[in-house]
């Protein structure tokens, strides 16, 4: 019994260990969608349903054979699930059955990339009864589109958004690649049409790393406020926290009572929630890479934090202001915006960026009051979240300027990850390391009667 308590306990204290996966760099080819919503005929509607059918079957026959042969090989697939099931049903098209191979296949990869220790445990579902179309499977000549279905091809005059077309014209080089098809939570059946082009090269560097500091930013995400820089700018509001409080209590009080009209109430709130965020988010990263001084954008390495809020470390209302975070379609939105411009986003280890000071580098976990950073070595004030956002900065600077870290990136231009020192030394004078420490803080600092406060972004 013993032993069993003392495994579950190592077990347990491994699982907390901060683990930071690598972002994956984002493709050479930027994707832009739209959607719209054709008139079908009766018949057309039929024949789409039909398809979509046949799409969840093949869609389950795939996935169980990837669980059931532990694989994801696409050869495989093609040659054990393939024959067997375009003899069943001959109607269903070939290139969409292609289509739903890749995807059956990609769902399982990245499950098990997500959940390693649960490889090939879980059999995904088709999200949506959304179809995946190809240029084999789809096409558009000027606003004729064409699908394949079960029977025959549909073809269909639609109408695309004027601002879409001004926005991503053909002379840019955005081509028509793909297309979704599928069925929202009215009933409605859509088409996402999807372009493409070729990302720009992005821009050079200089070395200097005064020159290097001049064009790059360092940002700070956070519960409270969702988005600051270095330059001291703070993006959002509390209007933000204030309607995300909102839509909470009233999904609680609706889910507590369980009536018929607290489940329409629920169904009339679903996506609100989402969209507002998405709206949210999209005007804050929109406007922190408008600034065409600047070339690099610094973010925290925020993998870890899903993993922090499952295993409940800390109190309930911390793992709330987590939960309600929506810290990665930030850091989305600001990627693909950057990667539009020729900018860089790159990432450092989030260790101890709020506790460290910007000016002299000491580490003190007790230097947070509220809103505002008192570091009682050199008697720096500053806001919390801007001086993290400072620290964030000068960590990429450090990496990049270095040549080791120069030769340690990764291929795309990202900078090997800093690894913080042990709270109390001082990163920015060493000189002081012998100095005895006083709460966290050398003996010179003036003591300061602080509250602290839990971080969420380090």
């Amino acid at each position: 019994m013993k032993r069993r308590r003392k495994r579950q306990n190592i077990n347990k204290k491994n699982s907390r260990k901060k683990v930071l996966k690598p972002i994956r760099p984002l493709p050479d080819t930027m994707r832009r969608s739209v959607r719209i919503y054709p008139e079908f005929s009766p018949e057309e509607q039929d024949a789409i349903l039909s398809t979509m059918a046949l799409y969840e079957e093949a869609f389950d026959d795939f996935s169980s054979y990837c669980v059931f042969h532990r694989t994801t090989s696409r050869k495989k697939l093609q040659a054990d699930v393939y024959p067997y099931f375009r003899t069943v049903h001959p109607e269903f098209p070939s290139a969409l059955l292609q289509s739903v191979r890749d995807q059956a296949a990609e769902g399982i990869k990245s499950f098990n990339e997500n959940n390693p220790e649960r490889k090939y445990m879980v059999s995904p579902k088709l999200k949506g009864s959304t179809m995946r179309y190809t240029l084999r499977a789809v096409s558009l000549r000027g606003n004729l589109l064409t699908l394949s279905t079960v029977g025959k091809r549909i073809r269909k005059l639609i109408e695309i958004p004027r601002f879409f077309l001004e926005r991503y014209p053909k002379e840019d080089g955005w081509k028509f690649n793909s297309a979704l098809v599928g069925i929202d939570f009215r009933d409605r059946i859509y088409i996402t049409l999807v372009y493409t082009n070729k990302a720009p090269a992005l821009m050079e560097l200089p070395r200097d790393p005064e020159e290097l500091e001049k064009v790059t930013k360092g940002h700070d995400r956070g519960a409270y406020n969702p988005l600051s820089d270095s330059d001291g700018k703070i993006y959002g509001s509390k209007h933000i926290s204030d309607v995300k409080r909102r839509y909470a209590y009233d999904r609680k009080t609706c889910q507590e009572k369980g009536t018929r009209s607290a489940k329409r109430r629920l169904k009339a709130l679903s996506g609100r929630e989402k969209r507002f965020v998405r709206d949210a988010s999209h005007c804050m990263s929109a406007e922190a890479i408008s600034d065409e001084s600047v070339r690099v954008h610094v973010l925290e390495n925020l993998s870890g934090m899903e993993r922090q809020r499952e295993r409940g470390a800390k109190g309930k209302k911390t793992r709330k202001l987590i939960s309600r975070w929506s810290y990665s379609q930030l850091e989305f939105d600001m990627r693909y915006k950057a990667q539009a411009k020729g900018k860089r986003v790159e990432f450092v280890d989030p260790g101890y960026t709020s506790q460290e000071c910007s000016c002299c580098g000491t580490i003190d976990r007790n230097a947070r009051d509220k809103g505002e950073y008192r570091c009682r070595n050199c008697g720096l004030r500053m806001q919390a979240d801007v001086n993290a956002s400072k620290v964030i900065r000068k960590r990429w600077i450090m990496n990049y300027t270095h040549p080791l870290a120069a030769d340690s990136g990764s291929k795309d231009g990202q900078a090997a990850v800093s690894q913080p020192g042990r709270p109390g030394e001082s990163q920015a004078h060493p000189e002081m390391d012998g100095v005895p420490l006083v709460n966290g803080s050398r003996s010179g600092a003036v003591p300061v009667e602080q509250r602290p406060r839990p971080s969420l972004s380090g």
